[in-house]
């Protein structure tokens, strides 16, 4: 779990720990979780000396149950972890992680140290995972080991963990993958990275719910956790949004009535904090699903991914313009040469005049007697592709030599030059490939006959799966993002960042999403060649969808494809969708202005698109 500050690191690991601590009491073997903290070293601002007085004097951890493991302090020497009457919980160390010492019971880490290279997290990850005396537990979240961390950058280097396991220690990539869970953006799901930490309250009494009313006796059951404490008092632990009525039963639980009026107050405070960040998406919210293509094709219907609509290319290279032209193949021997030799020991380069054709080195000499066929088979060997059996190919080659005589190249130079032949004779067959796949693509979705119907195939977001890059780290706070704080691959500035503001404040959204390309479960319209990623796609009031990308003046000219297909998709929806490219131009609308001249000149009267 990734964290703001390394101080809600830190009180999330101590959540971690106490509530596995719970668990393990049912557990018929002795379990006691440690948390172990990495903290910095001395020329750092998490120090030690710092660790340790924040767990006693913020966190209210008794100082009989922390030992420091460092190089200088060795307080672990004459302690046994594996005593199932140990008192230590919390163990800070520096370096100790790194040198391969082993602590049993190692559930959780903790570090405020800097780990964002890949190696590091290799290697405080794979501490806590080699946990010592490991074996199957009856209660899963036992068989697992946790990690509270403050970095951002976290989540790109655990990557290379999974990719670890996956190479090196045996492990299939399924096995990793449950291996290394996340809860933090770009690796798994969104909302987790955003919410904040849980507010832990000490009280005198176990509060008293009893005179809430069901929904919120049912909120307290959800989001409250009571532990007793060894004093007799109890360790209130809320990890989300409260009614009133079960703040102040918790806090009526204190005998202190000042004390009272401070934990109303940080319940409160923290009860904003979950209400922000709680997004639609994980409060169960229905993002309508946004209809995409379907192709008949030999008597079944497909997804029309551009891979699918490839497979129905039948492409005949021979019936196209496959003569390369003389500004695709020529040979202009009349330019100034160089031959290069090895003189005394050094490179000498030897300036040859011009006049006529080149004085070609004997070692450059033509195999004498080549025929037209003996090139053209040799050509067709070189070509081979995938695509094309070696009949086409070898008819494709003899037709590109003959018709290069025909323009007055001599077999003599056709066969000295019959590499860069080959490369042009590549990239001919790469353009007629490109060609034909267009017009395929034109006729699968544009034709009169084109077998694209309907929508049957549906787009839906899912909560559990919004990947991307990097976060959005600016000021401004969107309050209609699908999945709340978490959006991705969005900057503080610029016109798709001004979309985004003009998305969010805008009356007819219910809500919107980054839509990061070629990301898991990211939306997509086909293209000729690949697959297109509209920047936004949002959920209007009155039920249809809209799909916006942003295009600044620049990139317009390379957009014709992506118009059209946003255009076909948003006739061929019968009402339901909308799409929008708009462009930055001197004196043309704002992007807000064209969103909403957009949706509010095609609203009323659609029917809204069935779950």
């Amino acid at each position: 779990m990734e964290h703001a500050t390394w101080q809600d690191a830190v009180n999330g690991a101590i959540v971690t720990r106490a509530r596995l601590a719970e668990i393990a009491r049912a557990e018929e073997e002795k379990i006691r979780p440690v948390i172990l903290y990495q903290a910095q070293p001395k020329n750092r601002e998490v120090t030690v000396e710092k660790l340790e007085k924040y767990l006693v004097e913020y966190e209210k951890i008794a100082p009989d149950t922390i030992a420091v493991a460092t190089g200088e302090q060795r307080e672990l020497d004459a302690i046994d972890l594996g005593d199932p009457h140990c008192p230590v919980e919390h163990v800070i160390t520096v370096q100790a992680l790194k040198e391969g010492w082993d602590c049993p019971f190692a559930y959780v880490l903790c570090s405020v140290a800097n780990v964002q290279s890949a190696t590091s997290v290799e290697q405080l990850l794979g501490r806590v995972m080699r946990m010592p005396f490991a074996r199957r537990r009856g209660h899963e979240k036992l068989n697992r080991a946790y990690t509270h961390v403050p970095e951002t950058q976290f989540s790109r280097a655990a990557h290379a963990l999974r990719d670890k396991l996956v190479e090196t220690m045996g492990f299939g990539k399924d096995e990793a993958a449950q291996a290394v869970q996340v809860a933090f953006p770009g690796l798994h799901g969104g909302d987790a990275a955003a919410a904040p930490a849980a507010e832990v309250v000490e009280v005198d009494a176990v509060p008293d719910f009893s005179a809430c009313t069901p929904d919120e006796r049912a909120a307290a059951a959800q989001a409250v956790e009571v532990r007793r404490t060894d004093d007799g008092k109890s360790a209130v632990t809320v990890t989300g949004v409260l009614p009133a009525a079960v703040r102040d039963a918790i806090a009526a639980a204190a005998q202190d009535q000042n004390r009272q009026a401070e934990i109303r107050a940080r319940l409160l405070h923290k009860n904003a904090e979950f209400q922000k960040h709680q997004s639609p998406a994980s409060r169960g919210e229905k993002f309508h699903p946004l209809p995409q293509f379907v192709i008949e094709f030999d008597g079944g219907e497909l997804e029309a991914s551009p891979e699918n609509i490839e497979s129905m290319l039948a492409w005949e290279p021979l019936k196209q313009d496959c003569i390369l032209s003389a500004g695709e193949f020529s040979i202009e021997e009349t330019a100034s040469g160089f031959n290069i030799d090895i003189d005394d020991e050094r490179v000498a380069e030897l300036k040859i005049q011009k006049g006529g054709q080149w004085e070609i080195p004997m070692l450059w000499n033509a195999k004498p007697g080549w025929s037209e066929n003996e090139l053209a088979l040799w050509l067709e060997r070189e070509i081979r592709t995938r695509y094309l059996t070696q009949e086409v190919l070898a008819v494709f080659a003899v037709r590109n030599v003959e018709a290069l005589l025909a323009r007055g190249h001599s077999m003599e130079t056709l066969v000295r030059f019959k590499f860069l032949l080959a490369r042009r004779l590549q990239e001919k067959l790469q353009k007629l490939r490109f060609d034909a796949k267009q017009m395929n693509y034109q006729r699968v979705l544009f034709g009169e006959t084109a077998p694209l119907c309907r929508f049957k195939f549906e787009f839906r977001p899912d909560p559990q799966s919004y990947h991307y890059n990097y976060a959005y780290q600016g000021g401004y706070q969107f309050d209609k993002h699908y999945y709340g704080g978490v959006i991705g691959d969005l900057k503080s500035d610029g016109e798709e960042y001004q979309c985004a503001v003009a998305l969010d404040s805008m009356d007819e959204v219910e809500y919107w999403i980054r839509n990061v390309d070629r990301k898991p479960n990211a939306f997509w319209l086909p293209l000729p060649h690949d697959k297109f990623y509209p920047d936004f796609i949002a959920q209007l009031t009155d039920g249809r969808v809209l799909a916006v990308e942003y295009k600044g003046a620049h990139l317009e000219a390379g957009a014709g494809d992506k118009k059209l297909i946003g255009a076909l998709w948003e006739r061929e929806s019968g009402g339901k969708a909308l799409f929008l490219m708009p462009t930055k131009k001197r004196g043309a609308p704002s992007v807000r202005e064209r969103i909403e001249q957009k949706v509010r000149a095609q609203s009323g009267g659609v029917r809204p698109l069935t779950m």
